[in-house]
Formats: C-alpha cells, structure tokens, sequence
C-alpha cells in the first residue's frame, strides 16, 4: 500500500507534551487561592466591579510567584535590572488574598499576571477536557514553564514569542488623558486583563496549532489575533458583578452594554486621540456599516470581521434566550418602563449572559481541535465550530449554529468546499467505510482513561497508535496527501510526521461523556515556486472516537498550500526572507505582524 511506502515517524512535542503539566490537588489541599486582580484595567471604576478577588486554581508557589506552568520574572530589559520576586505563600500576603490592587505596586503585577494566566488555563483546560502543552521545550532537567515578564521594556506593546518561551509586557507614557489617565503618565500592559488574557491565548493556541504561525494564509495570521480577542472578550463575563452593572445601564439591552464588548479601553484611551478602546467586538455590527471580508485588511482588522461576527451571533442568541423574561418581568409586552429595571430582573439576565458566554467561549475553544494544522481559513474555523457543536449538542433548539452561519454569510466571509449553506453541508464530512477498515484504532480503554494524561508514556503510545493505524492505510487517497500540482517538486517528500495525539472530552448538556483522540499528522515537501524553492507542510487532522471509529479527516495539502499563498503572499513580504535561491520564513514572523497594531 502507499502508506507503506512513507517512513512515519512521532514529533518531537509529543515526547515534550507530559513536560508541561498542571499541578495534581491533593486531597488536603485547598481548591483555589484567592487573589486580587483587575478585572478590566486601572483607568476603570472599582464601583463597576474592576477590582476583584478572584479564585485562582490552587498549587504550592515558589517566590517570582513560580508555579508548574508559569513563573514570573521582574526582569526590566531597558534597565537590565531585576526586581525581588513575589512570595504569595508568606502568611500575611496570603491572608490578605494577595497584594491589593495598586498601578505602582511592582509586586502586584507579577501577581496579576500570574492570577490572570492560572485562570485562562484552566478557562482552556475545562473546555477541551485536557492539559495544555506548550510549543516550545525547555533543557530535560527543567520544567516547561512560560515566563512572563511584567515590565519587560519601555514599549507600546505586549508579545508572546516561541523562541523567548515567554510573554513580555512593555510599558508606555499616555499619550492622552482621558477619563482616570494622566497624560505621561505610565500605563503597563501587564495591568490590562484583555492584554494579559490575548497574549495567553496566543503562547495557547500556539500549542495547540504550532504551523498557524506559518505565514501561508492571510486568514491564520488573523485568526490568532481574532481568536485572542475572542477569549479576551467573552473573559469579561466571568465577572457577575460586572456584567450586572453593565446590563443594567444599558436597561438589558446587551448590546448597548459596550464595556462588556470593549478591549483593552485604557490601552485605546492613552494611545488614541478618539477616546475609543483599541478594539470593539460591537463596532461592525449596525448592519447600515457592516464591514465585510477583504483579504487585503490589516490582520488585526481582518480579525475584527471574524470577532464581530462571532459576537453578533452571541448577542442575537442571548436575546432569543431571554425574551421570556422580559416578557414576564413587563406583563407579556416585552417592553420595559422607564427608570431603572428591578434588580431580580437584572440579575436573571446578567446570569444569562455569563452563562451564555462561557458556552460560546467553549464552542470556540473547542472548535480549535477540528481545524486543519496548516493555512486554516476564517470558512474552516465556521466549519469547525459547527462541527464540533453538533457532535456534542445536534439539535440546537437555540440556533447557535444558525446564528454563527447567518453572522458570516453577512460579512461575506468565504467558505470553500460546500455546495450550500445548510447545517449538514457545513459539516467536516464524515469519513467513509474504508478509512476504518483495520483495526488498529479499536477500543482501548487506556487510550481514553482520566490517566492518560499523568504518564508520559500513554501520549507516546496513542500518537504510535496512530502511527500503526497510518501504516495500513493510503495515505495520499485518505489523508488528501499529495505531490504538487502547480508547481515543482524540489526534493524528495519528507516523512509522514504524528505531530500530536490528544484526548478531547466534552460533556453534553444531558451528560453524556464524548471522549475523541485528535491527531495532527504532517508532512514536509521541497517545491519550487518562483524560481525560488521553499519547505511546504502540508497537513491533515484525524478525529477518532472512543470506539475507534475515524470520524473526521480535515487535510490541506501542498495545493491548497500553494494557491493561498499566491493569492496572500503580497501580504506577507516581510515575512519572509530568501537566500541562495531559497524562501524561508523569518524567526518570529508572527511577531513581526502581531506588533502592526
């Protein structure tokens, strides 16, 4: 068979993935440690909730504060000086539940950041059901944690970077005073939730998908800023208080509620002369003023369609789910009376609201496990999205699925490979009789068990699973694997490559376990193009139930490859550099573009 034909070989990550592990509560330790944040920024009210104690999954902490996924470092670049480290076990610290909140306390940013990255984590680690691993590795005898650096540099900025395996935060002097900011007065990154919580989901999602920050395709790039937002965003909900105070001055009309949808307001007020926040999920969606998909936008604009869209399908949804309250809180009208609205009102819908948006936060997080590994589309991610709902709620009495496809089909986001717009259409195709022909994808408990992810050995056993299960099949008529079309082979194909082998559970809302292995498998081609020869990875995602049974199989191969980057790589001049005759792309490429803003 051809699949005999290729070497198959496991990645690198999945040897690394038991290296990044979140601390194991023992039975006599606390659940959480709770700890003083911003939940927005400094420049915000506290009477609007945006200081708050929250809890922060507990684990021993050594000073910085140092934990088993992150430690931060007060490390000033400009300076090259470093600041004492925070020790959140010293008893009086700890009975206070941390440093109180404080812009020029150095000791409560090492402490928010860490709160704030704990939180998004676990936000991540209870939507897919597993650890998170990270992209990069550390030296064998030191454990894979990611740095984050508070203070990093005087700069208008914050990035997450694979080679540092670190977030740094800069800081800058306000521009303009606006509301409780001081013109040259210091503003830090670090003390922004919607920054600290866009740069996590970036260090995330790169581990999750490392080739989304190859720069194949305009839409990856933009997703990685889109999806941040997304996280960053419906993050906001999470704080009760905050969502009352907000649904009540916008008198339950949600989408009225503009802090709520707003990122990063201190950051737009300090840096802006218009005193807008630095981006809005709400700002597209009067449909007078529907801005549309444009390949040539800016990546932090074009991930702006794909935010706005998401969040009108959730407000449109939150307003379907709460129309029976208000109609019981207004006598059958529907229309509420002037003046403020009652309070038990108030809190019925901020509940809705954060219950609605952990469930949409979930769907998209989820979603990442059923997007190709390579030049992912905003149109994938939809079908994504869609997918990976219907296979743990198919019939969405809501319409969220609905609501999703009618926000894109507005903003004239493409989508490739369907023939219609329906649900089933939408759907990752499911794989035919032949892809589960052998059995070397059969049931084994081990695979799936709540233990797989404590023994290192069990991640290298599923992904050699998957190794046996590709030797016996072929592979360029099953993945979509394939030779280049459209332009010339340069070299020898590379090996077939597992890049990764991991269990995803997800409980339905009647509570039945879904349980799927999700496998990235890649593969390295030398083609020509322009004269100039270049590495192509092309890529195909295996979804496998718990009995074995392969039900997705989500590739872009070498042409899909190739086309997009003909189409986008005016885009992406920078993005690449050439030498002898050979395109490659630049050391933290993303990086370069991530800090367009």
């Amino acid at each position: 068979m051809a699949g005999q034909d290729n070497q198959i070989e496991i990645g690198p990550a999945v040897a690394r993935a038991h290296r990044a592990q979140m601390y194991r509560r023992q039975t006599d330790d606390p659940v959480h440690r709770m700890l003083w944040i911003y939940s927005l920024d400094p420049a915000e009210s506290r009477l609007s909730g945006a200081r708050v104690k929250v809890p922060v999954p507990y684990e021993p902490l050594d000073p910085g504060p140092t934990g088993s996924l992150f430690k931060v470092v007060g490390y000033d670049s400009d300076s090259q000086t470093t600041l004492p480290p925070v020790d959140l076990e010293d008893r009086r610290i700890a009975i206070a539940s941390g440093i109180e909140p404080s812009p020029t306390d150095y000791r409560f940013q090492m402490q928010m950041v860490y709160a704030v990255a704990m939180r998004t984590y676990d936000t991540f680690r209870r939507a897919l059901g597993r650890e998170l691993h990270w992209a990069f590795d550390h030296p064998k005898e030191e454990p894979s944690r990611l740095e984050l650096y508070p203070f990093w540099n005087c700069r208008q900025n914050a990035s997450y970077s694979r080679e540092a395996k670190a977030i740094h935060f800069g800081w800058f002097r306000a521009k303009e005073a606006f509301g409780r900011n001081l013109k040259g007065g210091k503003v830090f990154t670090s003390l922004s939730h919607d920054v600290v919580v866009h740069e996590l989901t970036h260090a995330f999602l790169d581990g999750l998908r490392g080739h989304f920050l190859v720069p194949y395709h305009h839409d990856t790039f933009a997703f990685h800023e889109a999806f941040a937002d997304l996280v960053a965003i419906f993050t906001h909900f999470s704080n009760r208080a905050v969502v009352k105070k907000q649904i009540a001055m916008a008198r339950g009309e949600i989408s009225k509620a503009k802090l709520l949808f707003d990122l990063a307001r201190q950051f737009g007020h300090t840096t802006r002369n218009d005193a807008e926040a630095l981006r809005s999920a709400l700002e597209l969606t009067d449909d007078d003023n529907v801005i549309t998909y444009d390949p040539k936008m800016e990546i932090h604009k074009l991930g702006a369609v794909l935010v706005a869209a998401v969040f009108e399908a959730f407000t449109i949804v939150f307003t379907r789910k709460t129309r029976t309250l208000l109609k019981l809180a207004t006598g059958g009208t529907g229309e509420l009376p002037k003046g403020d609205i009652p309070d038990l009102l108030c809190d019925m819908l901020a509940k809705a609201a954060s219950d609605l948006a952990k469930q949409f936060l979930t769907i998209c997080i989820r979603a990442i496990d059923y997007c190709p590994p390579v030049a992912m589309t905003f149109g994938d991610y939809l079908r994504a999205m869609i997918t990976a709902d219907f296979d743990i709620v198919p019939d969405d009495p809501w319409g969220y699925r609905e609501a999703l496809v009618d926000a894109f089909i507005k903003r004239r986001i493409a989508i490739e490979g369907v023939d219609t717009l329906s649900e089933k259409s939408l759907l990752w195709q499911p794989t035919m009789g032949d892809l589960n022909s052998t059995n070397e994808l059969g049931p084994e408990p081990d695979t799936f068990g709540s233990k797989v992810d404590h023994a290192d050995r069990k991640y290298e056993a599923r992904a050699q699973r998957v190794v046996s299960y590709l030797s016996k099949i072929e592979i360029p008529r099953t993945l979509g694997f394939t030779r280049p079309s459209d332009c010339e082979l340069a070299g020898e194909p590379g090996p077939i490559v597992v890049e990764s082998a991991r269990v995803s559970r997800a409980a339905s809302p009647d509570g039945a376990l879904s349980q799927h292995l999700v496998a990235e498998v890649s593969q390295t081609i030398p083609v020509k193009r322009n004269n100039l020869t270049f590495d192509c990875t092309q890529g195909s995602t295996i979804i496998i139930d718990s009995n074995g049974r392969v039900r997705y199989v989500v590739t872009k191969n070498v042409d899909h490859i190739v086309k997009a980057m003909n189409s986008f790589q005016g885009n992406f001049e920078s993005a690449w550099v050439t030498e002898n005759g050979r395109m490659k792309a630049v050391d933290s490429a993303f990086c370069v573009w991530h800090g367009k803003k």
